[in-house]
């Protein structure tokens, strides 16, 4: 049986050369409490950064459709991008993303060769997502 070797989520390989650029830009995101969108990476990301260029608004970021959503305590599993500003290179192995409350935000990031199906529902169900 010849031996078949894949990169996977623990093979650091994947994540220590440059990534696969992807971009996605002018994104309508709809009101905070109401609309969101989805971004499907076709491989797992190396790292992520989102820019925010609609100055009136507040986006919020998550890993799943839930983390965008209030928890009983108050909080979120999201984090606040301000108008007219831009997240740092994010360092997060991910498959999707969650953006709401933007009329005008893009997405950057650096791909692996892993296919996204490597994660199973973008971590959804864990703590934080």
């Amino acid at each position: 049986m010849p031996w078949n070797y894949t990169s996977g989520l623990g093979n650091a390989a994947a994540f220590q050369v440059s990534g696969k650029p992807f971009l996605s830009g002018g994104l309508d995101c709809g009101p905070a409490d109401s609309g969101s969108v989805r971004i499907d990476f076709p491989q797992v990301t190396r790292w992520v950064s989102v820019s925010n260029a609609d100055a009136n608004n507040t986006i919020k970021v998550g890993l799943s459709l839930g983390g965008l959503r209030p928890r009983t305590d108050g909080g979120g599993n999201y984090y606040e991008l301000p108008g007219g500003s831009e997240s740092s290179r994010l360092e997060i192995k991910c498959s999707t993303l969650y953006l709401s409350g933007s009329s005008n935000c893009s997405i950057m990031a650096g791909l692996t060769g892993i296919p996204s199906g490597a994660i199973k529902n973008n971590w959804d169900g864990t703590d934080g997502i």
